[in-house]
């Protein structure tokens, strides 16, 4: 899209192209304010493909959203729904439907291990009371992975055996911790430590497409060289990407289940290990005496990924969607066993 088009507005472009079915936004444009200036975060954590002051745009294209006549959606994925304030729910109520986790994906805070994370104590309801009041409106939608993230490396030819990837989570720490007492040095991604340590001093203090590349790769061979991957929600148990990502990377998922971890499609002894941080010792001398075994639960693993959570299958999975609410049929969904399922009805539980 040109900066003219930008510049001629929403409503413009809505009165030359429209009708359409549906209108989408993200949080960037939903949660927009008039600014003095390009707020700093996104200098320093986003890599844009155009110049920053077109980002002065996202309120104008805000305000213009409201005033569209077609049903009205947000897309959610980068949202941390543990830090939403009154701000962020009225900003919510302005749309027809969210994109997002559901109450299959999101329980109270006193229900979770929050207090576990050195933020839990930050965590609030705001989401969760959300979802009580409008859960028919969200559409259950999810990380997915693309096509370049699949090895079909075979676990016995991977050099490490355990990787601990991604934010210090509790029960990460903890399995790093059980892991290194065990003598099983575990991988980990000190890179990152690096690359904050470069930023925090001033060498890279904004991103750049060069180094989230780098970053990527490196996380991506990371998986693709383990053997077995250990990872969390954190103590929320949320159902982040790395649920999506350690499967197509072909390694074997070990792991603390998020919530709706079945109804993504994923099973005990089946596509992915359940365990505790403490018990990884013994699991490791069980998937030692077993390798065809391990190799078989991460193979089912993957094709659980491939066939429900690729780009390919968000994309039926939201064409699905948009067809129901432009047929005014929309009345809720639910996922089980890793797919979207749309209530027939306005009452249907999602308990199945």
């Amino acid at each position: 899209m040109s900066e003219n088009v930008l510049d001629r507005g929403l409503d413009d472009y809505i009165e030359n192209h429209g009708p359409f079915d549906m209108v989408l936004t993200t949080s960037h444009i939903l949660l927009s304010t008039i600014w003095e200036k390009i707020p700093e975060g996104y200098r320093r954590s986003y890599q844009c493909y155009f110049p920053h002051r077109l980002l002065f745009q996202l309120n104008n294209i805000r305000e213009a959203f409201y005033r569209v006549p077609f049903p009205k959606a947000a897309v959610l994925l980068e949202s941390d729904y543990y830090n939403f304030t009154n701000f962020h729910i009225d900003r919510l109520d302005c749309c027809d439907y969210m994109f997002g986790f559901s109450d299959q994906f999101w329980k109270a805070v006193s229900n979770t291990n929050a207090d576990q994370e050195v933020w839990g104590g930050k965590a609030n309801n705001q989401w969760f009371d959300f979802l009580k009041r409008r859960g028919s409106d969200i559409v259950p939608f999810h990380h997915m992975v693309h096509s370049g993230e699949f090895s079909f490396r075979p676990l016995q030819a991977r050099a490490t055996e355990w990787n601990v990837p991604g934010a210090s989570y509790a029960a990460r720490r903890s399995a790093m911790l059980h892991l290194k007492n065990a003598k099983l040095k575990p991988m980990r991604g000190t890179y990152l430590r690096y690359f904050d340590l470069l930023r925090r001093i001033g060498i890279f203090p904004n991103e750049s497409q060069w180094r989230i590349k780098l970053l990527n790769n490196l996380f991506q061979l990371g998986m693709e060289n383990s053997r077995y991957v250990f990872t969390c929600g954190s103590g929320l148990m949320m159902p982040i990407r790395k649920f999506f990502e350690i499967p197509a990377s072909g390694a074997l998922m070990v792991c603390t289940p998020c919530n709706g971890f079945e109804a993504l499609g994923f099973h005990n002894g089946i596509n992915a290990i359940i365990s505790q941080p403490e018990e990884l010792s013994d699991l490791t001398n069980d998937l030692r005496k077993n390798p065809d075994r391990a190799q078989r639960i991460a193979q089912e693993g993957q094709s659980v990924v491939l066939r429900h959570h690729t780009v390919e299958a968000r994309g039926r999975q939201f064409a699905r969607v948009v067809s129901a609410i432009a047929n005014k049929t929309f009345y809720g969904a639910f996922f089980e066993n890793g797919e979207i399922v749309l209530k027939q009805e306005k009452n249907e539980s999602v308990q199945r």
